[in-house]
């Protein structure tokens, strides 16, 4: 907010921009919601954990759900969560699952997990240990009583490589 107010006490704050820019995002917003359904036939395709699938979900995270850290987080954990994909299916996941800790300022306890496991699943054993261990420590009390358990017996994966 800072910053957003110091340009508009500056005088140097564009509303006009900042108005289109809002436009664009709630059009975007909308053809998620209302469009065809791209994440569900991603679900579908991965169901085989295929390139293809993978294919499918780095094209739909370039342009329909471009910087949108939620659904990078989803994919990418679609393909971490079990074994079976190629590995560059798996950097593809690690790739999304990094960039949505950044579109969040890695303050998401559950979009680090996704990377931890993806750092894992590329035989990373030891960042996906120090990246779970971030993500547990950040969890909030109600997400504490949800998640610790299972964060913590991802740790202990990780340790057994």
């Amino acid at each position: 907010l800072g910053e957003h107010l110091d340009a508009i006490l500056a005088g140097e704050n564009d509303y006009k921009a900042d108005h289109n820019a809002r436009i664009e995002r709630m059009k975007s917003e909308w053809a998620q919601q209302n469009g065809p359904n791209y994440f569900g036939h991603f679900t579908e395709l991965a169901q085989e954990k295929s390139d293809k699938a993978a294919a499918f979900g780095q094209a739909i995270t370039q342009t329909v759900y471009k910087d949108n850290p939620n659904a990078y987080n989803s994919i990418a954990w679609t393909i971490v969560e079990d074994e079976g994909w190629s590995d560059e299916a798996v950097k593809f996941a690690r790739k999304l699952a990094e960039r949505a800790c950044e579109l969040t300022d890695w303050e998401s306890p559950m979009i680090m997990d996704t990377l931890a496991w993806a750092q894992y699943r590329a035989g990373d054993a030891d960042a996906a240990i120090e990246t779970e261990q971030k993500a547990l420590d950040m969890l909030s009390e109600e997400e504490a009583a949800q998640y610790k358990a299972d964060f913590e017996k991802a740790i202990e994966q990780f340790k057994k490589g």
